[in-house]
């Protein structure tokens, strides 16, 4: 009866484990998705490769989805919930990111989840948007997708390796500073005559009178007003996580 037990208890236990890794695999979607048939065979089988190395070394996920249909209120939303919904993001935080192109209406969108939002930062998103959407416009989507990998996995690297660093620097920067001025008030305390910088303190008062004026414009000003950028913000998912990224088209 004894052994009977320890067997049933065994069996239960491997049903369990077996259960939870079957779901566990289940609950995460490929991280390349190219519904929209954007690559040939060979190539989508070379990227999935890369982004599945990449997003296991870094523990950061990295996800591409193309997909040809526009069935949504927007293409950030969108990103977010399909992210969510798919089991994507490392730790408890979510950690990630996914490029989403919407072949229907020539959209693209960058959501990112957990520290992702600070890795991609808005430095990180120009970069993509100067490199890898002008892939987009010019259908060479197997190298906006790889420039894409290799610009995420290099800014996970750096927010790896040099915060400490970033942090000694700005330190100092902001101790030179103080120090900087600090030095200056002490050194303006020891003169009691100083050097003036406009040519009235050394004349006599009411010595010089203007008999004619007149305006004379030299230069002229022309104000400009920038071309609007993509969208770029951090909002909430419908399952209530934070979300970083931008948006636009090609």
């Amino acid at each position: 009866m004894r052994k009977y037990k320890i067997f049933t208890a065994c069996l239960i236990t491997f049903l369990l484990v077996l259960f939870s890794s079957f779901t566990s695999l289940a609950a995460k979607m490929p991280r390349l998705i190219d519904d929209a048939d954007l690559l040939t065979d060979s190539q989508e089988k070379e990227i999935i490769s890369i982004l599945d190395s990449k997003s296991e070394e870094n523990e950061f996920d990295i996800a591409i989805l193309t997909v040809d249909y526009a069935d949504y209120s927007s293409i950030e939303s969108f990103a977010d919930d399909f992210y969510d919904d798919n089991g994507y993001g490392y730790g408890n935080d979510f950690d990630g990111v996914i490029f989403v192109v919407n072949m229907a209406d020539s959209e693209w969108t960058v959501s990112t989840c957990g520290s992702g939002e600070n890795i991609i930062d808005d430095i990180a998103l120009d970069e993509i948007e100067e490199i890898c959407i002008p892939y987009l416009s010019a259908g060479d989507y197997y190298s906006a997708f790889t420039s894409f990998i290799n610009i995420t996995e290099e800014y996970i690297v750096d927010y790896n390796t040099f915060p400490f660093i970033s942090n000694l620097f700005f330190s100092v920067v902001v101790g030179f500073v103080i120090s900087l001025i600090v030095v200056s008030v002490m050194k303006s305390k020891l003169k009691s005559v100083r050097k003036q910088i406009y040519s009235g303190a050394y004349m006599k008062e009411n010595s010089f009178a203007v008999a004619e004026s007149r305006d004379v414009y030299l230069y002229s000003h022309v104000t400009r007003t920038a071309k609007p950028k993509n969208n770029s913000s951090s909002h909430t998912s419908s399952s209530g996580r934070s979300h970083g990224g931008r948006s636009g088209k090609f």
